[in-house]
């Protein structure tokens, strides 16, 4: 079995072609479009170009690598069950990418598009605003603007890559769970300092396979972040939540959709086969 640890490899690796490719190709050449017309005083072409920040294009040139980290996730969450590269049902059957793999890969830069153009645009005219009553001066202004660019970029395309690869992680186990006709699975928290108490309590919990593969397929081919945001929401992590957990069946778990990871952002918990986690590892809520 592949180690836990190349899940982490898979997300930081796609993280980070992608915020550079952001820093280079999105902020690069708006921010230097934005300094030259806040010297200039010019508001309203500071506004203008404030409405051309988009990552549609950045994310066109960047779906070839994403594909392939999606297509590699997948294969990763089939050999957590199956145990090597070899058996799983990719190399078995070679009957190439799943629909459902490809639709998960295009449903990053829409996640990422959605959360986060909108909001750098609004932070930057709020700080051009800001200028223009005299709060900040243009230097300010415009080192300001660059680091809001990052910061949001860094955020939103970190949590897209991470649910893109933990959901693709997730689908790859369970089809493979599937096709060996396992009727069930254990969820296991690598142990790291991304592991939440909800993680703690989910760890080597033993779910049913058909019901989770289900859900998770219709999770990747949803084509609205927002409407996947209502379908998969991430439990709270307030003391009352854990209290309610500890007193949910194996159905209320279900219910509530937590048979399968993620729990929150940046979750590495995978799928396995009963057995695997060993008991005395096995706390609850």
């Amino acid at each position: 079995m592949a180690k836990p640890e190349s899940f982490l490899a898979i997300e930081l690796s796609l993280r980070r072609r992608i915020m550079n490719a952001y820093r280079s190709e999105v902020v690069g050449p708006i921010l230097g479009q934005l300094n030259s017309a806040v010297q200039r005083t010019d508001l309203s072409e500071a506004h203008r170009i404030i409405g051309k920040f988009d990552m549609r294009e950045m994310f066109e040139k960047q779906q070839g690598f994403i594909d392939t980290m999606a297509l590699s996730a997948f294969v990763l969450g089939q050999n957590f069950f199956s145990g090597t590269v070899a058996t799983t049902g990719f190399v078995v059957d070679g009957v190439g990418v799943p629909a459902v793999v490809k639709l998960g890969a295009q449903a990053l830069a829409r996640s990422v598009q959605t959360s986060g153009q909108e909001l750098v645009r609004r932070r930057l005219s709020l700080l051009v605003e800001r200028m223009a009553r005299g709060e900040v001066k243009k230097a300010e202004t415009v080192s300001t603007a660059g680091g809001a660019m990052i910061a949001e970029g860094d955020t939103v395309i970190g949590v897209g890559s991470s649910l893109m690869v933990s959901r693709l992680v997730q689908y790859g186990a369970l089809t493979q769970a599937s096709s060996q006709g396992a009727l069930e699975f254990q969820v296991a928290e690598k142990n790291d300092t991304a592991r939440c108490p909800v993680c703690d309590g989910m760890h080597g919990q033993i779910f049913d396979v058909g019901p989770a593969l289900q859900k998770v397929e219709l999770q990747l081919m949803v084509n609205d972040p927002l409407e996947l945001k209502t379908m998969a929401p991430f439990p709270s992590q307030a003391s009352t939540n854990l209290q309610i957990l500890s007193e949910s069946t194996r159905e209320d778990l279900v219910e509530l959709g937590l048979d399968t990871p993620p729990y929150h952002p940046y979750c590495r918990g995978i799928l396995v086969p009963v057995g695997f986690v060993p008991d005395q590892e096995i706390f609850g809520f």
